[in-house]
């Protein structure tokens, strides 16, 4: 994904979903290749953070498998109020959880059904 296409991604994200935190321009994405081919880049779970509304992505791996066919959906990663806590689950059933705002991951479970849906409350 080039950066004028992940920036345009990443507004229209940005505008219809309020961000709950109180940093609008943070946003953390877990990708894939595409809409067609619906696994991780490289086969390798990442998860991409920007801090400046799209301009610079961090790759984050740190606790992710090395090798995956984890498929993340839109509404399976969310973030707490705060931006400290996120968790997401995948298509395969694994549910992961950072406690550090996404700079490092720890597996909660590896053998749940589908995860379509993370919600912290």
């Amino acid at each position: 994904m080039d950066r004028t296409h992940a920036r345009a991604t990443f507004r229209l994200w940005l505008r219809s979903r309020r961000a709950p935190y109180r940093r609008p321009d943070t946003a953390w994405f877990v990708p894939a290749i595409d809409d067609e081919q619906r696994i991780p880049v490289g086969n390798r779970l990442v998860v991409l953070k920007t801090e400046d509304g799209g301009d610079s992505f961090t790759v984050i791996h740190a606790g992710l498998p090395e090798s995956s066919w984890d498929l993340v959906l839109r509404h399976a990663l969310d973030v707490c109020n705060e931006g400290k806590m996120l968790a997401f689950g995948s298509t395969t059933g694994n549910l992961f959880i950072s406690e550090d705002s996404g700079d490092s991951w720890t597996p909660i479970h590896t053998s749940l059904p589908p995860i379509y849906r993370i919600e912290i409350v």
